[in-house]
C-alpha cells in the first residue's frame, strides 16, 4: 500500500518575504550568530535544533519589558513535559508587555512609546460585519486598570488563577 502525503493548502504568503519581520529577525541572527539562514525552513530548523540559542535571540531582539537577567535560557536536557524554567532570573508581565513598550535605555521601565494613547490598538468586527468598534491604547489601558482594580477589590491576589469563557471582543480583551 503506497503512502500519500497530506497536501497542506497554503493560507497566506507575503508578497515580499524579505520585507517581513521574520526575515529581518533571521538576517540579524545570521550576523550575530554567524549563521547562514536563507528561508523559513532554515529559520524553523534553527529554532528546533538550537533551542536555547534561538530563544535567546528572540529575547534579545523583541522589545520585552522585563527585570533581571538570565543565567540560562532553558535546560535543554529537561523534558518539555516537565515544564522547565525559561530565562531563570528574569521577570516579565504579559499584561504589561501588551499595554506598554520597554524604555530604550531601561527595559525594566515601561513607556507608551510606540503605543501612543491616541493610536488604534484593536479593532473589533462583529459577525456579519454589522458592528465595527475601534479601541485606542489609552482606552485599553484605562479599561484594564478598572478591571484590575475591581478584581483586587474582590480579593483576587498575586498567584490566583482567573479564567473566562468568552467571545473574541474588546470587552474580553479588557
Amino acid at each position: 500500500m503506497a503512502e500519500t502525503q497530506l497536501q497542506m493548502r497554503k493560507l497566506w504568503e507575503p508578497a515580499d518575504p524579505k520585507a517581513t519581520q521574520a526575515y529581518k529577525f533571521m538576517q540579524t541572527a545570521n550576523r550575530k550568530r554567524n549563521r547562514n539562514m536563507q528561508n523559513w525552513e532554515d529559520l524553523h530548523a534553527w529554532s528546533v535544533d538550537h533551542l536555547s540559542e534561538f530563544w535567546e535571540e528572540v529575547f534579545q531582539q523583541l522589545p520585552i519589558v522585563h527585570s533581571g537577567s538570565y543565567s540560562q535560557v532553558v535546560d535543554e536536557s529537561a523534558r518539555m513535559d516537565s515544564i522547565p524554567s525559561w530565562f531563570r532570573g528574569v521577570k516579565t508581565n504579559l499584561a504589561e508587555n501588551i499595554l506598554y513598550w520597554p524604555d530604550a535605555s531601561d527595559p525594566g521601565r515601561a513607556t507608551t512609546t510606540r503605543k501612543r494613547d491616541d493610536a488604534i490598538a484593536c479593532t473589533e468586527v462583529r459577525e456579519g460585519c454589522t458592528e465595527i468598534r475601534h479601541c485606542t491604547w489609552k482606552e485599553i489601558r484605562e479599561r484594564t486598570a478598572v478591571l484590575s482594580n475591581a478584581m483586587r477589590a474582590r480579593g483576587v491576589r498575586k498567584g490566583d488563577r482567573v479564567a473566562v469563557v468568552a467571545s473574541n471582543s474588546i470587552d474580553t480583551l479588557t
